[in-house]
């Protein structure tokens, strides 16, 4: 009889929690261990903001997942804890997140991965001061795409990585740059000026379908 109402009442709290998460779409976090650490794996719920913690079971959070905050439509703002250990963005993990609007990534991510926020159409602010790498069309056909700082650490930009963001105006890239991919900022039709490194290694057509002035650091 105990074993049963001990039963009952923990089948009541777990259906209690899921109908909460359903129906005020409560963001829940889901995690798997890889490497030491643990990786975003999915997002529940849908809120206009989220909170990423540096630790989950007292060990560091240090990627984002595939996927895992793809098409979350009421997504406006993510805040990431101070302390984070996370060190990538892994591929299409914020498409389509429609209302995404600022992003300031914490010091700690060196490496965004492809498309990892392609389709977020009213990205308008990006902050990434320690990136290092910076995958194909990340930001492909962010329109509304208009204000981009890379830090002072990158490396590589990706085949079409701001592909269609026609809002871009002015772009300088940092000198440590030693690649920059296939049309990389293609169809970027409102861009006016563009700052390179003078050594980095440029691919065909890295600029097609614009012409902004280009100035050589």
């Amino acid at each position: 009889m105990k074993k049963y109402v001990i039963f009952t009442i923990s089948a009541v709290i777990l259906g209690a929690i899921v109908f909460l998460i359903l129906f005020f779409n409560i963001p829940r976090i889901s995690y798997r261990f890889v490497d030491g650490g643990y990786e975003i794996k999915n997002v529940y719920g849908d809120k206009k903001e989220i909170y990423v913690p540096s630790l989950y079971k007292n060990k560091p959070i240090i990627s984002i997942g595939e996927r895992s905050f793809e098409n979350k439509k009421k997504l406006e703002n993510i805040v990431f804890d101070k302390e984070s250990h996370i060190t990538v963005i892994k591929r299409l993990a914020f498409n389509g997140c429609k209302n995404l609007e600022k992003l300031s990534l914490p010091n700690s991510i060196i490496e965004i991965e492809n498309n990892a926020f392609q389709n977020c159409i009213n990205l308008k602010e990006v902050y990434c001061n320690s990136l290092i790498y910076l995958g194909g069309s990340t930001f492909f056909c962010c329109k509304n795409l208009n204000k981009i700082d890379l830090g002072d650490k990158l490396e590589l930009i990706g085949s079409f990585a701001f592909y269609d963001c026609s809002s871009l105006t002015l772009v300088s890239i940092p000198d440590s740059c030693k690649t920059i991919y296939n049309k990389a900022f293609a169809y970027c039709t409102s861009l006016e000026t563009l700052y390179i490194p003078s050594e980095a290694v440029l691919y065909d057509d890295y600029i097609y379908g614009c012409n902004p002035i280009i100035i050589k650091k």
